[in-house]
Order: C-alpha cells, then sequence, then structure tokens
C-alpha cells in the first residue's frame, strides 16, 4: 500500500495588526520621553562665555538645577529653596553616591552671582565636587 502525503497549501499572510500596535506604542513612548527632557531644561538665556568644554555623555547621574532671573531654583519642574536643595542632593547622593553625581547649574544671564554662588556652597557641604554651570558660546567666537 502506497501512502500520499497530504501536502497543506496555505497561503502566506502577514497580519499588520500588531505591528500597528507596537508602532503607537512606540510613538506613545517616545512622545512621554520627550515631555521629561523638557522638564529638565527649561527655558532660561544662558550666559555667554569665551571658554569652556563640550558637555560630555554622562554615564553617571545628572541633577539639573534651572535657576531663574529671579533666584527660583527649579528641579524637574519642581521649586527649591536653598533648605530643599540641600534635602534633594543628599537624597540623589544615597541614592547613587557622591563621586557619580554631577551637578548642572543652568542659571539665567540676569541672575545674581549670589544665588548660583549659594548653591554652589549647597554642593560643596554635601561633598560634591562635580559641579558644572552651563554656558553659551560667546558671539564672535569660532
Amino acid at each position: 500500500m502506497r501512502l500520499r502525503k497530504i501536502q497543506h497549501i496555505r497561503p502566506c499572510e502577514i497580519s499588520i495588526a500588531p505591528l500597528i500596535d507596537v508602532v503607537f506604542l512606540l510613538i506613545i513612548f517616545f512622545m512621554v520621553v520627550s515631555q521629561f527632557t523638557r522638564v529638565k531644561l527649561e527655558a532660561v538665556s544662558l550666559p555667554p562665555a569665551s571658554q569652556g568644554e563640550l558637555p560630555e555623555e554622562m554615564s553617571s547621574r545628572r541633577v539639573i538645577l534651572n535657576v531663574h532671573q529671579d533666584g527660583r531654583i527649579i528641579n524637574e519642574g519642581i521649586e527649591h529653596d536653598l533648605l530643599s536643595l540641600e534635602q534633594l542632593l543628599k537624597m540623589e547622593k544615597a541614592e547613587h553616591g557622591g563621586g557619580r553625581l554631577t551637578i548642572l547649574i543652568r542659571s539665567d544671564r540676569k541672575t545674581s552671582w549670589k544665588t548660583v554662588r549659594e548653591i554652589m556652597q549647597v554642593c560643596a557641604g554635601e561633598g560634591l565636587s562635580r559641579v558644572k554651570v552651563a554656558v553659551t558660546e560667546a558671539e564672535g567666537q569660532n
């Protein structure tokens, strides 16, 4: 007795419904992530500088402090005074370690230097030495 192989020919179809779902989820993810980035970098007019270094790629934790013209200190959309800033830095230092923590001060060009100096003193009081001040390239510089 001879057995025949039964061949089922199935048409090749690709269902794109799961692909569309994945694309929409990716779009939502990137929209949310870009909103978080905008909250960290508020609109402040940075002071010009003739010298400086380009920002490096950070593998450690970075705390961004936006200092407005009127002296308000804002981190991730939350306003801080010097006491609450000290508590924030203590918490970040405990969570990420002081040696790996970088503080970036984005101060408005019309902000009093006294405010920036006080922020630096709070950082020094917490033992944080990786403090950077954001600036823009001065006009006429290459």
